[in-house]
């Protein structure tokens, strides 16, 4: 029996123009034509589409999913999986803008690598990249740098100025749907890895006349949202990402530049409900730890011995959880005065430098229910802007308990060798109301820290 939905050959390809605003991670990056995976592509979109455009009622799309048939039983049809019935190519043309990440670099490294015109993203170290391209200079401050290092290295982010995507269907009422929804789709979606932190944004170029970046996230379901306009510079857009998540979520430490700013997370959860964070956790259990007496964190301008004065030291729950789940937590340990594990770092002396030879871990593990859960705020590059752009976080999150164990990492021989210390503790994540994520994101907006715009349903859209 024919599919009355379904169209002519000749028409039944979509042919959509995208523009990328951020590099995308690929792990195959140095092949040709690296660029957006249609494998990562069609399964966000069949979500998208089920969700917003069949309104997630089964029955007003089973007729579009792969595997369908008017003569098979129900039961089978029932059985199909959520993978609606079309196909997917994308082409990138031309070379790609290449762009490296690195770690802090001091001025001369920058200048070596702005000299030979290499595209880098600072303070995003995903790789690690930068400790074999430079090479000290003997009796001097200067570095050489190694191209023909970089050069070799395949791990980098690619930005292409022209990709081609086409959607091949013979159902012409679900060409029609994604007419009308991929723009929509492409505004609230990320690719690659580090996709919540800004990478692997694009659009579709040239959407239709109404389709402005508001119109499209209300389309896709958004009531509010936070924008901020930085301007062109790629770099400069994914460095404050970066510097801002990191401010929500964990807080910023760093002793070289003497920088210390508190977690917003864990301010607007002391302030405002009289709850500590599990970092204070982790070094309270630290002091029971009898199996490495030596054992101490080195954390400079540390604010989490200040938690008593907040009166938040007692009521701790784990509540970066909320912001993503972390598998484990790395912590730098205090340097022995003679370089090995006896106990001649006590606790009454100071602790002037890290040792670099040896970490403390704190593997978190959930209580069997979660797999994964990415950070509840996605970060969406749109020409100068920038959006933060929240999600419900799930109910499974904040009901479920987490384990932490403790573990010491000593570097041998160039190789990191794994101890458990024995020790653990569970804890849970705090209640929270459904509405948190705004409150929150409006509660940090207030303090001055992100100076974003809200833009919510009650607000003139902007045109």
């Amino acid at each position: 029996m024919t599919d009355s939905n379904k169209t002519n050959e000749k028409d039944n390809i979509r042919t959509f123009t995208l523009k990328q605003h951020t590099p995308i991670i690929h792990f195959q990056a140095d092949q040709p034509g690296a660029t957006l995976r249609a494998t990562e592509l069609k399964p966000k979109l069949d979500k998208f589409l089920i969700k917003h455009a069949f309104g997630g009622d089964r029955k007003r799309y089973e007729r579009y999913l792969i595997g369908y048939s008017e003569e098979k039983e129900q039961e089978k049809i029932d059985s199909l999986k959520p993978a609606l019935d079309y196909k997917v190519s994308i082409a990138a043309y031309g070379s790609p803008k290449k762009w490296y990440f690195f770690g802090p670099l001091n001025g001369k490294k920058r200048d070596h690598l702005k000299n030979a015109k290499v595209n880098f993203i600072e303070n995003s170290s995903y790789f690690a990249q930068e400790q074999n391209i430079f090479e000290k200079v003997k009796n001097s401050k200067d570095y050489m740098f190694k191209r023909e290092v970089l050069d070799a290295i395949t791990h980098y982010g690619v930005l292409h100025k022209n990709i081609k995507l086409s959607i091949a269907s013979f159902h012409e009422k679900l060409l029609e749907q994604i007419d009308e929804y991929i723009h929509a789709f492409f505004m609230v979606t990320n690719f690659g890895t580090r996709q919540n932190k800004g990478f692997g944004s694009f659009t579709v170029f040239r959407p239709k006349p109404d389709a402005n970046a508001h119109t499209l996230l209300k389309k896709a379901g958004y009531d509010f949202f936070y924008q901020k306009d930085i301007g062109e510079d790629v770099p400069k857009k994914l460095g404050w990402i970066d510097e801002s998540y990191r401010l929500l979520k964990s807080g910023i430490n760093n002793p070289d530049r003497n920088e210390y700013r508190k977690s917003l997370l864990f301010r607007y959860f002391c302030e405002k409900n009289g709850v500590g964070w599990e970092k204070r956790r982790i070094k309270e259990e630290l002091e029971q730890i009898e199996t490495e007496k030596t054992i101490r964190l080195f954390s400079k301008n540390d604010g989490g011995a200040r938690q008593g004065a907040h009166g938040c030291a007692k009521n701790i729950f784990y509540i970066r959880a909320l912001l993503g789940l972390a598998e484990h937590f790395e912590f730098l340990l205090c340097k022995n005065d003679q370089g090995d594990t006896d106990k001649s770092d006590t606790q009454e002396e100071e602790c002037k430098d890290p040792d670099g030879s040896r970490k403390l871990v704190v593997k978190v593990t959930p209580d069997g229910k979660i797999k994964r859960f990415a950070s509840p705020l996605l970060f969406k590059v749109v020409d100068e802007a920038i959006y933060i752009l929240p999600v419900k976080i799930p109910d499974i999150i904040r009901q479920s308990s987490y384990r932490f164990d403790f573990y010491k990492k000593t570097k041998r021989r160039g190789q990191w060798i794994t101890e458990s210390l024995d020790h653990g503790f569970e804890i849970s994540a705090p209640k929270i109301e459904d509405d948190f994520l705004e409150k929150f994101l409006d509660d940090a907006n207030k303090k001055g820290e992100l100076n974003m715009e809200k833009i919510s349903s009650q607000n003139k859209e902007r045109q």
